[in-house]
């Protein structure tokens, strides 16, 4: 039997200054969706933020 880990490793990247912040996660779900957003506003409050994300499930939310 093959059990396999997987670790999720995000990140973001300043497209004027080349900054990068990264989190690591051992899931990639809504709710882990939800903490990178926390996060990235967190981390950046003054700057304005645009994300580009595919149609990937987690991405959205029932409500």
């Amino acid at each position: 039997m093959i059990t396999q880990e997987y670790t999720y490793v995000y990140a973001t990247v300043s497209v004027s200054d080349g900054a990068l912040d990264t989190l690591v996660l051992q899931h990639f779900n809504s709710e882990s969706m939800h903490l990178i957003l926390d996060e990235a506003a967190t981390r950046h409050p003054k700057n304005r933020i645009a994300m580009i994300l595919d149609g990937a499930g987690w991405f959205k939310s029932s409500a």
